[in-house]
């Protein structure tokens, strides 16, 4: 019987151990920045970088466009770019289907805005 059992808890470990892996080798981010969520965005979910570009914490209110300006052109070359491509894919998600992580409406105002910039 300790044979059986001991079987049994093997075999538990080896089926719990192949779906712990599983799951964290998966990625919930697509090669595709298209295909990318909301939730995946980087630099749009920096709340250091995108905290400039707002009146307060909570991140309603963008400020002014001058301030805005001259936030945008404090960050570096790599940022603003980076801020370009991911507003540019969720914009591209948004306006493609329905999603499930659709942006919120001042992340499309903030996007609209560095458009412009």
């Amino acid at each position: 019987m300790s044979i059986k059992l001991l079987s049994a808890a093997a075999l538990s470990l080896a089926l719990m151990g192949g779906a712990a892996y599983a799951q964290a080798t998966s990625s919930t981010s697509s090669d595709n920045p298209s295909q990318n969520t909301a939730s995946d965005a980087v630099i749009l979910g920096n709340k250091d970088k995108m905290g400039a570009f707002y009146t307060d914490e909570s991140m309603a209110t963008l400020k002014t466009d001058d301030e805005m300006r001259t936030a945008w052109s404090g960050l570096t070359a790599e940022d603003q770019t980076a801020f370009r491509s991911e507003c540019q894919a969720l914009t591209q998600q948004d306006s493609e289907a329905a999603t499930t992580d659709p942006m919120s409406p001042s992340v499309q105002e903030f996007c609209g805005k560095i458009g412009a910039f």
